[in-house]
């Protein structure tokens, strides 16, 4: 073999680990174990260093997605940010649906932030650029259809909603059939969307769906499968099953704190949810004592000021009420009503990203 083959075999090789590797960070994140997560992306930075600019932003864009589902936004979106710039900057082979793909993710986390109109911006320029290309493969306009779905309920464009629900359905159900793993975050969306519209039938119907999708593919421990069990939960409420609402509940919680850790953001949702299923039942001890942990849990990450805090203090001020204690609850619902005071005056503050 000669100099030429063997450095080109050795590139192909190293090609093949950080493929290989960005797998396994995806996987393991989406398990819930970033940990593993992260050591698979620090093997992947140097080999893939050594491959180019592409390669590097490949990884950088897995470290993205493992910084935000470990809960920092801010630091997601700001990676994603770089890595576009650099994209348009070294112009990469392939970069045009390279950056496609980053601006796509950074328009759902735009959107999770609350700055719906530059997200909007954001995914629909995108659409229009992919449907631009020569070909793209179906998955990737299905994932912008769903963020623009999730963006026209959470806008109460219901009509648009369900348009680009539907497209994404029809393609990722063509490219992969009825029953595989990528119809679950279809379904999953539904469901929310049939909520919204006031159909709780019809969204227990979906839940169910995409919980039945996640369970076959990845077994009932799997931080995905606690994530469609909340939605459930949240369907079954709306039906006033409460206690088959708790029984999801509760094992999402149980799967949340084992992979996320105990003071984690959606273990505080769950427990959030718990409390106040608990306090319609009327039992207060119980309500008490999640949404207690909850305001804990959101006080710690956020410092007090979030809205959910405003919400968890005017919950327990009910209890407080029904026990008499009339001073002590209306100092929670005083503290509540300044949070969401600053909330409003810090929204007009906020300067929201342009692209």
């Amino acid at each position: 073999m000669n100099s030429d083959t063997a450095a080109r075999s050795d590139r192909s090789i190293r090609y093949r680990m950080v493929g290989e590797l960005l797998t396994t960070a995806y996987q393991t994140v989406e398990a819930g174990d970033f940990a593993a997560a992260r050591a698979a992306l620090e093997r992947a930075t140097p080999l893939a260093r050594g491959l180019g600019a592409q390669s590097l932003a490949q990884v950088r864009l897995a470290e993205a997605v493992v910084v935000q589902a470990s809960g920092d936004w801010d630091g997601a979106a700001a990676i994603l940010s770089q890595v576009l710039v650099d994209a348009r900057s070294r112009r990469c082979p392939g970069s045009v649906s390279f950056q496609l793909s980053v601006r796509v993710r950074l328009g759902g986390l735009l959107l999770l932030q609350g700055h719906v109109s530059t997200a909007e911006k954001v995914l629909t320029e995108a659409l229009a650029a992919y449907e631009l290309l020569p070909f793209t493969a179906p998955n990737d306009i299905a994932r912008v259809c769903l963020e623009l779905a999730f963006l026209g309920r959470r806008t109460g464009k219901w009509g648009q909603a369900a348009a680009f629900l539907d497209r994404a359905h029809a393609l990722l159900r063509t490219a992969h059939g009825p029953d595989a793993p990528a119809m679950a975050p279809v379904w999953r969306e539904r469901s929310r969307l049939k909520a919204g519209l006031g159909d709780a039938g019809a969204a227990e119907s979906a839940a169910r769906k995409a919980l039945d999708i996640r369970l076959t593919a990845l077994g009932a421990g799997h931080l995905t499968v606690a994530t469609d069990r909340s939605v459930l939960a949240a369907a079954l409420v709306r039906l006033g099953r409460l206690g088959d609402a708790e029984e999801q509940l509760h094992r999402a919680l149980s799967t949340f704190r084992k992979a996320l850790g105990p003071t984690h953001a959606e273990v505080a949702v769950t427990l959030h949810n718990l409390g106040g299923i608990a306090l319609h039942q009327g039992h207060d001890r119980s309500a008490e004592r999640f949404l207690s942990e909850a305001l804990m849990i959101k006080q710690k990450a956020h410092g007090g000021t979030h809205p959910d805090v405003a919400d968890l203090l005017e919950q327990l001020a009910v209890i407080q009420r029904k026990r008499g204690e009339d001073e002590a609850a209306a100092a929670l619902v005083a503290r509540a009503r300044r949070i969401r005071s600053g909330v409003r005056s810090a929204a007009r503050k906020t300067r929201v990203p342009s692209f």
